[in-house]
């Protein structure tokens, strides 16, 4: 989870701006992050900064600026005791409320929806369904629930190694067409996620059942 985070990966802008309490988070992230090195220094300096803070939001603040943050959040962390363990376990259950935890992320080359291409972007899939992100502003471009995916067809051509994705329902639904070479590792982790999500549908289901029946 720690080389998504770093990379940008999980981190979701909206309209392009990342929001103030999410950059508290995320200097209070890479105190946590720091206090989690067993090589640490005392305290977080110009020279390894950048390695605590996530590559798409490291140029909204100045080096001095986030190096003051976090070492303001590393005497607060002091204060109340967090030792290494407490800063790994603070981090998951800061980034666990985020919507992109959890999610694999795939490079692809192109994924074609109707008459729109998008050209290379990331893939990323989770127990939600498939999100399609813009590469450099990791703007959403699309977004498919799990319960709208049908099926997937990986099939090969002279043009390239493609995914068809068939979304929609029994009345109307349509292909995306994805161009990549990991079709087989997203076919697979999709089929994970819909058939988990069909037996815990089928779980609730049963005991809505029983409860009518013991009404």
């Amino acid at each position: 989870i720690v080389p998504d985070y770093v990379e940008g990966l999980i981190i979701v802008p909206k309209n392009g701006k990342i929001s103030a309490d999410i950059l508290d988070d995320i200097a209070r992230l890479g105190a946590y992050l720091h206090l989690a090195d067993t090589e640490r220094s005392e305290r977080v300096t110009a020279k390894n900064v950048a390695e605590l803070i996530p590559k798409t939001v490291y140029p909204i603040r100045t080096i001095d600026q986030w190096v003051e943050r976090i070492n303001a959040k590393l005497n607060t962390m002091k204060q109340h005791n967090i030792n290494q363990i407490d800063a790994r376990a603070n981090f998951l259950e800061i980034l666990e409320k985020w919507s992109y935890f959890g999610t694999t992320f795939f490079v692809v080359h192109n994924i074609v929806d109707e008459n729109e291409q998008t050209g290379e972007c990331l893939l990323a899939i989770n127990k939600y369904g498939i999100n399609v992100i813009n590469i450099k502003s990791r703007e959403e471009i699309l977004k498919i629930a799990l319960t709208e995916i049908i099926s997937t067809n990986r099939y090969s051509t002279e043009q390239g190694i493609f995914l068809d994705i068939r979304i929609g329902n029994q009345y109307r639904n349509k292909n995306i067409t994805i161009h990549t070479e990991q079709g087989i590792e997203i076919s697979r982790l999709l089929g994970q996620y819909i058939y988990v999500d069909s037996e815990n549908r089928a779980f609730i289901t049963g005991i809505e059942q029983t409860k009518l029946t013991c009404d």
